[in-house]
């Protein structure tokens, strides 16, 4: 049976239906020391099966049926297909990735801090400086507020008075739209202002034209032909 298998997927593979498809087939059950270790029965061959001359050669014994391992030992059948596929599947990957990734973490803050140890010395001159200009900034900002104190009444009216303006000017801008749609609703037709028809060629001019007829746009062939056209 593998054997028939792996001919039929060299057969698909060799013929292009999956030539770049990586194919592994491997046989785990029913092997020949498995047949052995779980002590599994043989059963004669069938005389009417063409490959028994084979199998007898080859094996020199009856056939071993697969239902027989999961009927004599249940569960087992299931485990050797488990620890078929955990040969594909890596338990340790995960645990070692992230070791791998703590690792690179680690070389890069070594590597970061040796710059920034490199630039010490300009980056202490700049916090220094940027520390003054801060301190500077918050001096006038107490300041700002004491010269503006005399004026903040008057500095609040006007805000107030810019709220009243923006708050009648979208009052206003409000009511001229809404007039403006109901004096064009009243004054202006849209059906007196149609579309203009496009200006195309007229339709005898046309060689061909989708919108014609089967019959119709044969004779524009004939017509075309008998006036010298190709």
């Amino acid at each position: 049976m593998p054997i028939s298998i792996a001919r039929k997927i060299e057969f698909y593979q060799r013929g292009g239906v999956l030539p770049d498809v990586d194919i592994a087939l491997e046989p785990i059950v029913l092997t020949a020391d498995q047949v052995t270790e779980y002590e599994l029965p043989r059963v004669p061959v069938k005389d009417s099966d063409r490959r028994k001359a084979n199998w007898v050669r080859d094996h020199g014994q009856g056939q071993v049926e697969l239902d027989a391992l999961e009927a004599l030992h249940p569960g087992d059948l299931r485990d050797i297909v488990i620890d078929a596929i955990h040969n594909y599947y890596d338990t340790s990957l995960v645990e070692r990735a992230q070791r791998q990734r703590r690792d690179l973490y680690a070389a890069l803050d070594t590597s970061r801090g040796s710059v920034l140890d490199e630039y010490m010395t300009e980056l202490d001159a700049l916090w220094s400086s940027y520390y003054l200009i801060t301190n500077d900034y918050d001096d006038l900002g107490e300041q700002y507020v004491e010269a503006v104190a005399p004026m903040q009444e008057q500095i609040e009216q006007m805000s107030k008075a810019m709220d009243a303006v923006i708050r009648d000017g979208t009052k206003l801008y409000d009511e001229i739209y809404r007039v403006m749609i109901e004096r064009t609703a009243q004054e202006v037709d849209v059906g007196d202002y149609p579309q203009p028809d496009p200006n195309l060629p007229d339709e005898g001019e046309l060689l061909y034209s989708a919108g014609r007829q089967y019959a119709e746009q044969l004779r524009v062939y004939k017509n075309y032909r008998h006036n010298g056209g190709n």
